[in-house]
């Protein structure tokens, strides 16, 4: 039997130029569907290879061990049981100390767990742990060369100096971190604002805590939404103080703002899913309200998400 041509006519009565080409490539892709099959399988194979490859490297195993610890403190706050989030907390301090001590993990990673469990220790106000722990971080951030990364150990210090009652020493850094950041950091630059502007409450300077603030109003930064809500919430409770004429209260412990003011690590260092490193800032204080003045709620919330 004589073989078919490779470029035959159309086999239907229906004849239009569009579908008798389509027809022909048909035929075509039919007598070399081996080929394809071929290619699809080389392809597979290969991406395989590529993938086992890359999670096996120590960027990869440290993101890991980093992940996991951070999930397991994302679990202890959204716990609803006191005696189960007390006993993540713990579980979760343990493991960001892990992490941190770790010398197969990269410093970019040992750093940022370190700077979780200086969050966890300051809510337990053990001070000298947590100034340990940042002093730790900062050392590891040299080695990692991150300018992100160094903010937010800047961030990390002046916390700690804030809940340790150095309101000084607290503003003068947040203010450096503040001028370094600037516009190529805006989360932790609005992070650095905030936490300078509570310094100047704490040190009965109200109207440059207002002042501080006010450069906030107007910005609309994507990344920060969090931050701005939460400046903007202080701002007018600062206002309506003013106002009022009332006394300034005692300063709180800082807090995370959240992961919104998180940005990500370096493209070398981060695979896309991992979460970035948090940014501390100090806690806002509900202000006591003036009698013609209506309750005003200050969101303070909780860690998020380089």
């Amino acid at each position: 039997m004589a073989q078919q041509p490779d470029l035959p006519g159309p086999t239907t009565s229906y004849s239009d130029p569009f579908y008798d080409r389509l027809e022909v490539l048909a035929q075509r892709i039919t007598k070399r569907l081996w080929l394809i099959v071929l290619a699809l399988v080389v392809i597979i194979v290969v991406a395989v290879a590529t993938h086992a490859s890359t999670r096996d490297t120590p960027i990869a195993a440290s993101a890991s061990q980093f992940l996991n610890a951070a999930t397991t403190r994302m679990e202890a706050e959204q716990s609803r049981e006191p005696g189960q989030r007390t006993a993540k907390l713990q579980e979760a301090t343990k493991a960001f100390a892990a992490v941190g001590a770790d010398e197969t993990v990269t410093p970019y990673y040992r750093a940022r767990a370190l700077l979780e469990l200086a969050q966890l220790q300051l809510d337990r106000s053990a001070l000298s742990e947590a100034k340990t722990s940042v002093e730790q971080a900062r050392t590891l951030a040299a080695k990692a060369t991150d300018p992100d990364l160094d903010l937010a150990v800047g961030l990390s210090e002046a916390a700690v100096l804030f809940q340790n009652g150095e309101f000084a020493a607290a503003e003068k850094s947040y203010l450096s971190v503040e001028q370094v950041a600037g516009a190529t950091y805006p989360d932790r630059q609005i992070a650095a604002t905030l936490g300078a502007a509570e310094s100047m409450v704490a040190q009965q300077r109200v109207d440059e805590a207002i002042a501080k603030l006010e450069t906030l109003i107007n910005r609309s930064d994507s990344n920060a939404t969090m931050l701005l809500n939460l400046a903007k919430s202080q701002y007018w409770a600062l206002k309506r103080r003013q106002a009022a004429g009332t006394a300034t209260p005692t300063p709180t412990a800082p807090v995370v703002p959240g992961a919104a003011d998180a940005s990500a690590a370096p493209a070398a260092e981060q695979p896309a899913a991992v979460a970035a490193p948090t940014v501390v800032a100090p806690a806002v204080t509900a202000p006591p309200v003036a009698p013609a003045a209506p309750p005003v709620a200050v969101p303070v919330t909780g860690p998020e998400g380089k």
